[in-house]
């Protein structure tokens, strides 16, 4: 395919400050991916305490790994060969050279419309308070969207003690130590990226179905763990369940787009984004002295079964049931995705 036939059909590649911004996030989560294992093994080497684990995760809630493929690989190896602290040196580096790109992007100017021209020449100067408050309104207007939040709280509070607290003690006494848990995150890495490329083609007919169903197989990472499985059973669960969860975030991300008003789009997906990640720090507090009380097995037992519960309800609404894909009133413009991309 010429480049001219791929821009034309992924006309979003054409745009400049979306590459830009592209290969941010492509580089940023992979700088993350050395942090994720050097800080967790770090802290186990010196104190041996997964409740200490426990508190330094929770005041450092990492990315998504989303394309961390690199971060992940390297992670684990480097981890393993040279220790922690070098893990932690290339995390900032990395992160630090996101920053030209970053400032390189230009941005658009505000779109005039029917909308703006209505809200007055005073719309730009609405308080804060008034930003937020009609954000609100539009989120909790929409029924499938506050319950998937809702679910997703509670599905990453438990799946992110179970898995990034608790995993590195399992790894460390079952697996083969941080080689073992670079390779578990890079295999998630790959599912990611082979999720994004399977997101092309896939569409489900009741979207909202299939995040709530994947939300529920997030189950399946602290299940691989607490069973002890052999790291290539491991490794082959956080792949699939990273080609899933991609497809279900794409699935999301362009639902919302379809379905909320452009002006109101990037408050609301700031109540999506906090409301899914704000019980993360609790889950991490949680799982290390749970750990230690009743065994890492039990307590990846117990957030595998809050998980599977917590997308159980949130399929008692109809109307996350009952929604299709055909349902969007109207399809998204390529700025308005990518709005929506920035804002996850």
């Amino acid at each position: 395919m010429s480049r001219g036939g791929f821009f034309r059909r992924f006309p979003v590649l054409g745009i400049l400050d979306f590459r830009l911004l592209l290969t941010d996030r492509l580089i940023a989560p992979a700088s993350v991916g050395f942090s994720i294992v050097g800080v967790s093994f770090a802290v186990l080497k010196v104190t041996g305490s997964a409740a200490d684990l426990s508190y330094v995760l929770a005041a450092q809630i990492a990315p998504s790994l989303v394309f961390a493929l690199l971060g992940g690989v390297a992670a684990g190896l480097l981890v393993a060969a040279a220790g922690a602290g070098w893990a932690l040196v290339l995390c900032g580096i990395g992160m630090i050279s996101t920053i030209p790109m970053l400032l390189a992007i230009r941005g658009s100017r505000p779109v005039t419309g029917p909308e703006t021209t209505a809200a007055g020449p005073d719309a730009a100067g609405r308080s804060m308070l008034t930003e937020l408050r009609e954000g609100w309104s539009e989120f909790r207007s929409h029924t499938w969207l506050w319950v998937i939040v809702a679910q997703f709280c509670v599905v990453m509070m438990a799946w992110y003690g179970a898995f990034s607290v608790l995993g590195p003690v399992v790894a460390r006494e079952h697996l083969g130590g941080p080689a073992a848990w670079g390779a578990i995150t890079a295999a998630d890495a790959f599912g990611l990226i082979a999720g994004g490329l399977a997101a092309l083609r896939f569409t489900p007919r009741r979207p909202m179905l299939f995040v709530v169903l994947t939300g529920g197989a997030v189950a399946i990472s602290p299940l691989s763990l607490a069973m002890v499985l052999p790291l290539p059973a491991v490794c082959l669960a956080s792949f699939g369940l990273g080609v899933f969860v991609e497809m279900m975030m794409v699935q999301w991300t362009v639902t919302m787009a379809r379905n909320i008003p452009p002006d109101k789009l990037a408050r609301v997906s700031s109540y999506d984004v906090l409301g899914s990640v704000m019980a993360m720090p609790a889950g991490a507090l949680i799982a290390g002295p749970l750990g230690t009380a009743i065994g890492a097995a039990r307590a990846q037992y117990a957030a595998a079964a809050v998980i599977v519960i917590a997308s159980a309800l949130a399929l008692i609404p109809r109307d996350v049931r009952t929604f299709r894909s055909g349902d969007a009133p109207r399809a998204p413009a390529p700025e308005e995705t990518t709005a929506a991309l920035e804002a996850v």
